[in-house]
């Protein structure tokens, strides 16, 4: 079960600033071991920037508002900044990650 209570939008300054409940969440989750990474290209250059990519279940779907099998990518800037955002399907957000990156 998903404690809501845990997280809430994040409107003041600091690691998950400006993001939604759902990014503190899922960066828990990354942190338990959760998650599937992502490199751009499939590269294994540990230089690369990598993501996190989490299929929404029911649950997270209800609780964060989020459509049901969506995609939710996780990511951290070199500045400690995290991220997320939802895709409808895998590829796309391959494709912002690749293009946050600079590589397409």
């Amino acid at each position: 079960m998903i404690d809501v209570s845990k997280y809430t939008a994040h409107l003041h300054p600091g690691k998950f600033e400006g993001e939604t409940p759902a990014t503190e969440y899922y960066y828990e989750l990354m942190l338990d071991g959760d998650g599937e990474t992502y490199t751009p290209n499939g590269a294994d250059d540990a230089e690369m920037p990598s993501a996190e990519l989490f299929h929404v279940d029911a649950a997270e779907a209800e609780i964060f508002d989020l459509p049901i099998g969506a995609w939710f990518l996780l990511w951290e800037n070199g500045d400690g900044f995290v991220f997320g955002r939802v895709f409808n399907e895998r590829w796309s957000a391959e494709l912002f990650f690749n293009e946050w990156c600079g590589l397409e």
